[in-house]
């Protein structure tokens, strides 16, 4: 009985990677949309994001403004191993080179763009690295209902 439960546990792990893999390879290309920004301190409310993730999950791209670096898409998976659906699935994490709202002046080191395939779109929500409390100089840059379309 044992050694049925231990089988039965590896097949599953095994089936939910190859599950996963299938929504990966759907990810890789070149993406395109905008986010709407909700701290109230930022004025621009629209923030455009365009990803490149390539078949390695490397990611590069630009949020706002500002070049994304060091991109990196990670699958986010709770401890039974699976998601529920209406969670995003993935994760891009990747450090900003410039400023993201150029115009207002500001600056971030990184981003955090959370993700999941939703029919032929990816969508989701960002947020920046910084502080919880402050304002444009150091909080967090948070937007939701990223939308992006995949390019050809």
């Amino acid at each position: 009985m044992k050694n049925l439960i231990i089988l039965f546990a590896i097949t599953s792990l095994l089936a939910l990677n190859a599950a996963a893999g299938t929504k990966e390879n759907s990810m890789i290309g070149n993406w395109e949309g905008s986010s709407q920004v909700i701290v109230t301190w930022c004025e621009q409310k629209k923030l455009p994001v365009s990803l490149t993730i390539l078949a390695d999950g490397s990611v590069n791209g630009t949020v706002g403004d500002a070049e994304l670096l060091d991109g990196q898409l990670e699958r986010k998976v709770n401890w039974f191993g699976s998601n529920t659906k209406n969670r995003t699935t993935h994760l891009v994490k990747g450090r900003l080179k410039g400023a993201i709202v150029a115009k207002e002046g500001v600056f971030r080191e990184r981003a955090f763009i959370h993700l999941r395939v939703d029919h032929t779109n990816l969508s989701g929500s960002l947020a920046t690295s910084g502080s919880k409390m402050g304002g444009k100089e150091s909080m967090i840059l948070t937007a939701q209902h990223l939308i992006l379309s995949k390019k050809l």
